[in-house]
């Protein structure tokens, strides 16, 4: 999804996706998520059509912001690596 987003894949994949902003006129808060299509099996939810977009939308800005894919996944590791330690009370 980092690749389809900053546009450094080709238009096949591009044209699979689009953000919240080319689907309607007016600025929302969600406006640079990818819009996610309706679905109506559970086993289309799984597919990179639904499943990419869900998962990219529910990163942090700070970790889609990136400027590489070197520093993207350098981050998302991160993020892993420090979420996976939580503690229970």
């Amino acid at each position: 999804m980092f690749k389809i987003y900053k546009g450094l894949l080709s238009s096949y994949f591009s044209a699979m996706f689009s953000l919240n902003e080319n689907n309607h006129p007016y600025a929302t808060r969600h406006a640079n998520d990818f819009h996610i299509t309706a679905h109506r099996t559970p086993s289309v939810k799984n597919t990179i059509r639904i499943a990419g977009p869900v998962l990219w939308n529910s990163l942090d800005g700070k970790l889609r912001s990136s400027n590489s894919i070197h520093r993207f996944k350098r981050n998302i590791e991160m993020y892993c690596w420090l979420n996976s330690f939580t503690v229970y009370a």
